[in-house]
């Protein structure tokens, strides 16, 4: 079974490409989102 995955980041700038790719080196399955938009998708 894979994983489904929420990324959320904000407050500091990161190596999006680097950080991105670990996730993507993995079998899951994860979408990205900055704050506060994780509230849009009914996060809490």
């Amino acid at each position: 079974m894979t994983a489904n995955v929420l990324l959320v980041t904000q407050g500091h700038p990161f190596e999006r490409n680097e950080f991105f790719s670990l996730y993507d080196a993995l079998d899951i399955n994860w979408i990205y989102v900055e704050q506060p938009k994780r509230h849009q998708l009914g996060c809490q």
